[in-house]
C-alpha cells in the first residue's frame, strides 16, 4: 500500500487532519509521557508481535492490532493512557 495512503483515512477526521498538518503539534503529542506510556503498554500487551501487528494494519488487516489495543484499554493504566492522550490530541 503507497505510504500516502496508509494515513488517508485519518485526513477525513478534522481532529487528526489538524494534528497531521502541525509537526510542532504532533511532535510534541509523540513525544509526551502518555505516549511513551503507550507504546510501553503496547510493546507489553503485544508479547514481541507489536510490530507485526501494527505492519498488517497499515496493510488493511487490523485485527491483531486491535485485539492489543482492546487488551491494554482493559487495564486502568492503559485506559488512564488513552483517555490522556485524546485530551492531549483534542489541544
Amino acid at each position: 500500500m503507497p505510504k500516502q495512503d496508509q494515513f488517508g483515512a485519518l485526513k477525513h477526521d478534522p481532529q487528526a487532519a489538524a494534528l497531521l498538518s502541525d509537526p510542532k503539534a504532533l511532535s510534541a503529542l509523540l513525544g509526551s509521557q502518555e505516549a511513551k506510556t503507550m507504546a510501553s503498554l503496547l510493546k507489553r500487551a503485544g508479547d514481541g508481535q507489536l510490530q507485526a501487528a501494527a505492519q498488517a494494519a497499515v496493510s488493511g488487516s487490523p485485527e491483531a492490532l486491535g485485539k492489543i489495543l482492546e487488551q491494554v484499554s482493559k487495564s486502568a493504566e492503559g485506559k488512564a493512557a488513552m483517555d490522556a492522550l485524546e485530551k492531549r490530541g483534542r489541544g
